[in-house]
């Protein structure tokens, strides 16, 4: 936590976990988010819960809870998500030559990590995806070059129209996405945008 500023009705401070700075801002309501805000200052390591939020072309977090970390394996897990999740997302947009695996007839690449078939990102149905990972086809819509660049993001409906997919699965893909941060609402809850765009 950096550069905290108090104000009447909210706290603004800069998150650093060493992988890049974001900037934060908790509303205080009541007293008890008040004094949450008040057990913790500059240089203090903190966990931070919220909603990652757009506003004229700047990512900013609005937190719901900020703590201070007591149990210090808090930041190696931290730091682990990151390795996860950045090798979840340069998976994606890898672009080895494919390779047939040969146990599942799916398309893949040699270095890739497939999860497991009893993950809620994968959807097999006869006739439809056949076994395709749904994750990685949702993120490469939001990686098209013809709408990488919109401001303002797409909409679930846009990408059930594309994919010709059921809403239930997408929907489920989506938040999964949403909750790993690699996609987050631009100008309404409707819209999103792949974090990887920013």
């Amino acid at each position: 936590m950096l550069g905290k500023v108090e104000r009447v009705t909210d706290v603004a401070f800069i998150l650093d976990d060493g992988t890049g700075k974001i900037d934060v801002n908790r509303w205080e309501n009541e007293s008890s988010d008040t004094k949450e805000m008040a057990d913790v200052n500059d240089g203090n390591y903190v966990i931070v819960n919220g909603g990652l939020k757009g506003f004229q072309g700047k990512r900013h977090v609005v937190a719901y809870s900020v703590r201070r970390v007591t149990n210090f394996n808090d930041i190696t897990h931290h730091f682990l998500h990151c390795i996860y999740v950045h090798l979840e997302l340069t998976k994606s947009n890898s672009r080895l030559p494919s390779q047939i695996n040969a146990s599942t007839g799916i398309p893949g690449h040699a270095n890739q990590v497939r999860l497991p078939n009893n993950q809620a990102t994968t959807f097999s149905a006869s006739g439809n995806t056949a076994g395709n990972d749904v994750s990685s086809l949702v993120m490469s819509v939001f990686h098209d070059p013809a709408i990488i660049d919109r401001e303002d993001g797409i909409t679930v409906a846009y990408i059930i129209d594309r994919l010709k997919l059921p809403e239930e699965v997408i929907k489920e893909v989506m938040q999964k996405h949403i909750d790993d941060g690699n996609i987050y609402n631009t100008i309404d809850d409707l819209h999103y945008r792949s974090a990887m765009n920013g």
